[in-house]
């Protein structure tokens, strides 16, 4: 018999990594950071001067929940008044002469911290704060057209759970857009949908995208300007990640790039919040004459001062493999059970450090519900070049969030029996519990008038507003009123207007909104009236008067719509004039008693007035009045109707 021999065979995959592992395990992080420029003065004619020169520096770390910023010290070259903001440092120059250098210096205490949400948030959001609003809406590069849109409806079609929407779209991102800093988005920012279409782009545009399909489903998201340590230059770098707004919790960090989807290790530092990608990071203004003003890049410096405690294990993990002998070129399933140990969701990765081949990614994104037990695989490959009747062992090893470490020995040679990809595909799916998407159509209709009120000779118009607020694109939706409609598609968390014009306001309408299983309808009455209704009520003035004292009329005037050019008369004589009105209003004149005369005792108050589309209307009050000291000439005009 040939004598056996026993190899150790180790192969290292060459892992995709940006974030070094050391820091993802640590609870906290403590950090030197320093920023400066240097903005040069170079005349431009015969008399140079500068009365005052600003530098606005919107790029500096601010304390939050995360990160406790302390030691800061600001350091300038000339002398320079010096005003922190909510949003900035200002720094102002009086009179400056040559070239200034600014700074900013600042101990971080980063923190890594998983915020605790215990109970699923229902998605899609609905009864959103206002104030989060400009955080669902496109900007300048962060785009939402219809290709980014479709694929974010088509990522999260069917689910019902706002975390676990958040982590599906973060990590088709993360697997379906390559980093690439040869391209040229190394050098110029690039549109998100510029991004989505070319599959390539730098943090910054990989976060853009992420942002933008979230807006896209209404998940309210911003960009994060910052700095982090990079495994790529053994340093920290600048770096863009998110935050996602979670109702009740606040903002939560998703960093798509460094795979964290709800947290981010304790090497970053938030330097800025923004609604875009786009915002500047210093701003030079100044008053001067022959005069120009070269600012120079910012450099961002950051040295690590200590590291914190070690973080706990969050989640068990306990790896197997399915088979420990096989065959040359066999597919070896390692199954990896993991167990939630909190009462909160837990996002978490595995990355493979060490296998002989494998499958498919060296990474798998989990996010584990509160308390959850998952199964997940990885599929190694053996090599297929052995000699006969040799025995090899292989290493297979796993990196989890946070550092854990997980390896086992798989032992190949032509001793042993074969796996193929068939049977090793059959094999994980009986393990595998599918997991079952819940979709709903649902949809919101929202209908009013555009005005108010409508006059009858009028037509009117109404405006809907139909939202999805299910979670599957709703197709060839119709909006109805009888049998004029409107067709378009529908996608989550989408609203779209409808108007229907030339309406008879008389009518009751009928509206629908029906898509497939989902049917919705609306009732509306228009507020439709004849006139503006113009009233005089409670009219009040004195039981007697005199013919020559003034007296004060007092009436209530009311109107149920506006009204315009109104003109006051008693006795059809004009004793008042006002240019609009509506409402209610107290009204109080002082008039002759004399205008109040009449032949049969009784006085008139009258007016006449204007709807907004120049209606002329008129509306009066008689009311029975008492005079005394009434002229003996005016009586006798009376007798003889000459008044």
């Amino acid at each position: 018999m040939r004598l056996k021999f026993l190899f150790v065979f180790v192969v290292l995959l060459s892992v995709f990594s940006f974030a070094q592992e050391d820091f993802e395990g640590y609870a906290s992080v403590n950090m030197k950071l320093k920023i400066d420029s240097n903005i040069d003065l170079v005349a431009t004619g015969p008399n140079p001067e500068t009365d005052f020169l600003t530098g606005e520096l919107f790029l500096y770390p601010r304390d939050s929940k995360y990160q406790i910023i302390s030691n800061v010290n600001y350091n300038v070259n000339p002398d320079a008044e010096i005003r922190k903001t909510d949003d900035k440092v200002i720094y102002k120059w009086i009179n400056p002469d040559t070239s200034i250098y600014l700074n900013y210096e600042a101990n971080v205490q980063r923190n890594n911290q998983i915020i605790q949400i215990p109970k699923k948030i229902n998605f899609p959001l609905e009864n959103l704060d206002p104030n989060y609003n400009q955080f669902i809406e496109p900007s300048e590069y962060i785009v939402i057209n219809e290709d980014i849109r479709n694929k974010a409806n088509e990522i999260i079609a069917g689910e019902d759970d706002y975390y676990k929407a958040v982590f599906k779209l973060s990590d088709w991102v993360r697997t379906n857009i390559q980093y690439n800093l040869t391209t040229l988005t190394a050098e110029v920012v690039q549109k998100s949908s510029w991004v989505l279409e070319n599959r390539e782009g730098v943090c910054d545009e990989i976060t853009n995208l992420f942002i933008s399909m979230a807006r896209s489903v209404g998940i309210p998201a911003r960009f994060i300007s910052g700095v982090a340590y990079t495994s790529l230059s053994e340093d920290w770098g600048n770096h863009g990640w998110a935050e996602v707004y979670f109702p009740d919790y606040g903002w939560i960090p998703v960093d798509v790039t460094y795979g964290q989807y709800g947290y981010v290790d304790a090497s970053h530092i938030n330097l800025g919040e923004s609604k875009d990608s786009s915002n500047p990071s210093l701003v030079i203004s100044a008053s001067s004459r022959d005069m120009d003003f070269n600012a120079k890049s910012l450099e961002i410096n950051t040295q690590l001062i200590s590291k914190g405690e070690k973080l706990p294990n969050l989640v068990r993990v306990e790896m197997d493999s399915l088979y420990n002998q096989v065959g040359p070129g066999s597919y070896v399933p390692v199954k990896i059970n993991l167990k939630n140990l909190q009462s909160f969701y837990v996002p978490i990765h595995l990355r493979v450090t060490k296998a002989p081949g494998l499958q498919d990614s060296n990474i798998k994104m989990i996010l584990l519900r509160p308390n959850e037990e998952k199964t997940v695989f990885f599929t190694a490959i053996m090599p297929e070049d052995t000699e006969r009747d040799y025995l090899y062992t292989t290493v297979f090893e796993v990196i989890g969030s946070f550092g854990g470490v997980y390896s086992e020995k798989i032992a190949y040679g032509d001793l042993y029996e074969t796996i193929n990809k068939e049977d090793v595909e059959e094999d994980i799916y009986s393990y595998l519990e599918k997991e079952e998407s819940s979709y709903s159509q649902k949809i919101d209709l929202t209908c009013i008038p555009k005005k108010p009120y409508y006059f009858d000779y009028e037509k009117a118009n109404i405006v809907c507003e139909v939202k999805n607020t299910g979670n599957t694109v709703l197709k060839n939706m119709d909006v109805c009123l009888d049998d004029d409609c409107r067709n378009f598609d529908l996608y989550i968390s989408e609203s779209r207007q409808v108007e229907f014009n030339d309406l008879d306001p008389n009518k009751e309408l009928r509206i629908s909104a029906k898509s497939n299983n989902v049917d919705v309808e609306k009732y509306i009455e228009i507020n439709s009236l004849n006139d503006p209704n113009l009233k005089i009520i409670n009219v009040d003035y004195p039981d007697k008067f005199s013919y020559k004292e003034d007296i004060n009329l007092k009436f209530l005037l009311s109107s149920d719509a506006p009204v315009k050019n109104v003109h006051f008369y008693i006795n059809g004589d004009e004793v008042y004039r006002q240019d609009e009105f509506f409402g209610d209003e107290n009204k109080i004149f002082t008039v002759k008693g004399k205008r109040f005369y009449s032949s049969d005792n009784f006085a008139n108050l009258s007016i006449i007035y204007e709807d907004e589309n120049n209606y002329q209307y008129h509306t009066s009050k008689s009311f029975l009045v008492s005079l005394y000291n009434i002229p003996f000439y005016i009586k006798m005009l009376a007798f003889f109707n000459l008044i």
